[in-house]
């Protein structure tokens, strides 16, 4: 495995490796809540049966 980063400081080294294997928070952990969320090119948050809300509709979220 190479080290993306390594750095020693007195007898102590610290080295960062990327994770083979990571574990996904939202799938392997209890969450707290669900993410809504819509994007027209990707898959965010986690799945719903709401319809994405109109472009007016979030400027007004924003006032």
């Amino acid at each position: 495995m190479f080290e993306l980063h390594r750095e020693t400081l007195h007898d102590k080294t610290i080295r960062i490796v990327p994770d083979p294997d990571p574990m996904n928070p939202r799938v392997e952990c209890d969450t707290l809540g669900t993410m809504i969320c819509w994007h027209p090119r990707y898959n965010l948050g986690d799945k719903h049966r709401y319809s994405a809300p109109s472009r007016a509709s979030c400027s007004e979220i924003g006032r």
